[in-house]
């Protein structure tokens, strides 16, 4: 059985019964889902299961060879911290993570990366969405893939379906008029995005 497969069935088991959905995380091999799977666990565990599922999640997730994987992967046990109501933790494990952002080569995925762990935290709100886009208006100051065009995009939406004066300050600081003109056409046609629910 793929671990696809198994990480959908944790997905579901973990409302229920925990102890079930850890047996089968464990059955898994590819850190990219055993990661989310655990992170599963770890949101709709009760205490004190939850802080060893986030742990274990976050650990997990650090051994995806994938410099991507390794930093994106970290989204979901994030969101699984925030919806357990560890936001502090959330937090904390966030400013690490940053500090292997710089290590995907890739532009696009890159900024996939930083998009993804943006959805995660936005329930913080601005002390954690503020590091993020930061990271990521740097990262997306010379545009070289449209991979990083929709993450802008993305990006600052989101921020400005919760704050339009952080919006606003976003597409003013923008270096590509290109984005900042979308971005406003977005606004204008309402086509605010949805925050990715990691745990359906």
């Amino acid at each position: 059985m793929s671990d696809v497969i198994l990480r959908n069935r944790v997905f579901q088991l973990a409302k229920y019964d925990t102890l079930e959905a850890t047996r089968v995380a464990e059955r898994m091999s590819d850190p990219w889902y055993q990661c989310q799977a655990v992170a599963a666990i770890a949101a709709y565990s009760s205490s004190p299961e939850v802080e060893k599922a986030l742990n274990r999640s976050f650990e997990i997730g650090l051994k995806c060879r994938d410099p991507f994987k390794r930093v994106a992967s970290q989204a979901w046990p994030l969101s699984a911290a925030i919806k357990a109501g560890k936001s502090g933790k959330a937090l904390t494990r966030l400013f690490s993570v940053l500090g292997g952002v710089d290590a995907i080569k890739d532009v696009g995925s890159r900024a996939e990366a930083l998009l993804l762990l943006q959805h995660a935290i936005m329930p913080i709100g601005r002390k954690a969405y503020t590091p993020i886009v930061s990271a990521l208006l740097t990262n997306c100051k010379s545009v070289a893939h449209w991979r990083q065009t929709r993450a802008m995009l993305d990006g600052v939406l989101l921020v400005y379906s919760i704050s339009r004066d952080d919006g606003n300050r976003l597409i003013k600081a923008l270096d590509c008029d290109y984005v900042a003109d979308k971005i406003r056409r977005a606004i204008a046609d309402g086509a605010l995005p949805r925050r990715r629910v990691f745990f359906p």
